[in-house]
Formats: C-alpha cells, structure tokens, sequence
C-alpha cells in the first residue's frame, strides 16, 4: 500500500472499453466512431474491507469481502441497523482482493459488517 500511496501510476486500475469504427455508412459512405464500457464492475479497495451481498447458483444467498491481501478481517451481525449489538460472526485472513462465503440467513433481515 505504501509503494502505492508513493507511486501514483501504481495506483491506476485499468477499465475496459471497447472502441469501433465503421466505415462506408449510407451513400456518402460515412465513418462513424462509437466508444462504450465494457460490462463488469470496478471496486477501490482502500484501507476498510467493503462487502456485497449477492445471490449465488440456486438462489444461495452469498457475500463477497474486497480487501486487502494479508488483512484479517472480522465479521458481525445484527438485525437491527440502528442497534449497538453486533455479534461476532467469524474472521477471514485475506489471500486475494476479494473472497466469497455462503450466508447462513437466521432471519428474514439480516446486516453484516467487517472490521
């Protein structure tokens, strides 16, 4: 992270896009030019973990940590947004960007955090 923090142009993400030209368009045999992003999705990953919620094969209910590798993160649980109990639920030392676990959903609402 340091060698990033002093190294702007190690901070660059790549994003793709997909460039097209056509040409002979109509009977003036125009050009035109369209540029368009590419599906997919872009995270920044910065100094606290973020989580998606996300359903995986069969409707499984799944979440997905993006942080850094190396970093111990730590799961809580509440099912009150506004409530100051938040119960540990388990940790995960972080081997890529991003890992994803399996929800075990004992309430119908359910909110997750990492630390």
């Amino acid at each position: 992270m340091a060698k990033k923090l002093n190294n702007p142009l190690a901070a660059l993400i790549r994003v793709p896009i997909q460039n097209n030209w056509d040409f002979g368009l109509g009977p003036a045999h125009a050009m035109q030019y369209n540029i368009a992003g590419q599906p997919g999705q872009v995270v920044v990953i910065g100094t606290q973990p973020l989580l998606q919620a996300w359903k995986g094969t069969n409707s499984t209910p799944m979440l997905r940590i993006y942080g850094n590798p190396g970093t111990n993160y730590e799961f809580y649980v509440s099912t009150n947004l506004s409530s100051a109990n938040w119960l540990p639920d388990g940790s995960v030392l972080m081997t890529n960007l991003q890992q994803d676990f399996i929800i075990n959903l004992t309430s119908p609402q359910m909110y997750f955090r990492a630390r």
